[in-house]
């Protein structure tokens, strides 16, 4: 969407990730909850941290701190005409 920022409307589904040390993770989201799970690798050459969900990797996490982690979300495959890859910025929710 360009330099575009879309923020989260009130009242939207969150979205939460549990990584765990043995490279697995779960992420749950919407309503009723989905949850997917998968498998993270740190690829040290790119600073990058990998996801895999059921074998495809359409995301990676290109900066986590304490406060946000921050995802880009490769295009190609869902919209091919623009494959511009998507940033998503998560942040920790005070509740």
């Amino acid at each position: 969407m360009g330099n575009m920022r879309i923020d989260m409307a009130p009242g939207a589904p969150t979205m939460t990730f549990e990584f765990k040390k043995d490279g697995t993770f779960l992420s749950t989201t919407g309503r009723p909850r989905e949850i997917a799970k998968g498998t993270w690798t740190y690829v040290a050459g790119k600073k990058i941290i990998q996801l895999l969900i059921e074998g495809r990797s359409n995301f990676t996490i290109v900066s986590l701190n304490e406060k946000e982690l921050v995802m880009s979300a490769d295009m190609k495959e869902a919209t091919p005409d623009d494959p511009t890859p998507i940033t998503i910025v998560y942040k920790i929710s005070d509740s």
